[in-house]
């Protein structure tokens, strides 16, 4: 069963995805549904307003932190990549669970929002999508333990660490694909 984050953002088109790839799906609104599930997504909208609700009802940081220390599988598309993050530009606060450093905003405004042809590397395949970018962050540092997975030109655009994925891009406006490469993670 894989989790879709429903607080805010653009949750019914992971859900979608996700099942279009082959899973079940739960739209997760309260910390304690975390147990029920094998994966989460933290989807694209805006992480402040997320980090908002984590904050009104506090419950989420552990809840979260146990989800991650059990090695769940977990992706973050734009504004969940901000939060899985370990390092956030301008400084906000972020989970801290993916060890790479992005910018907030950093493709330009809403009307900046473009679709680009990028290119995957997935299960030891090559794959080119093209991928819309609204109001994305772009990946400037990556950690050590991180594997970039995809890039537009030379710019890393899609990352992996372990059983975590994190996306500048909205794979969900574009194609399962990201999606069934995530159950693979999940199982």
């Amino acid at each position: 069963m894989i989790g879709v984050l429903a607080l805010q953002g653009n949750f019914a088109m992971h859900a979608a995805a996700c099942m279009q790839a082959g899973a079940r799906v739960q739209l997760i609104k309260k910390p304690e549904q975390l147990s029920e599930i094998d994966g989460l997504i933290f989807p694209g909208g805006e992480s402040t307003v997320m980090l908002k609700h984590f904050e009104l009802q506090p419950e989420w940081w552990p809840a979260l932190n146990a989800f991650h220390d059990s090695g769940k599988a977990m992706l973050g598309t734009c504004a969940g990549l901000i939060l899985l993050a370990k390092n956030v530009q301008p400084d906000q606060k972020s989970l801290g669970f993916l060890d790479v450093t992005v910018q907030r905003n950093a493709y330009g405004r809403q009307l900046d929002s473009h679709e680009v042809h990028a290119r995957f590397e997935l299960e030891g395949e090559r794959c080119e999508i093209d991928m819309p970018f609204i109001r994305a962050p772009k990946i400037i540092e990556i950690g050590s333990g991180i594997k970039p997975i995809g890039w537009v030109g030379d710019q890393i655009v899609m990352v992996q660490q372990g059983a975590i994925l994190g996306a500048a891009c909205h794979p969900e406006a574009s194609t399962a694909r990201i999606h069934h490469y995530f159950l693979t993670l999940a199982k």
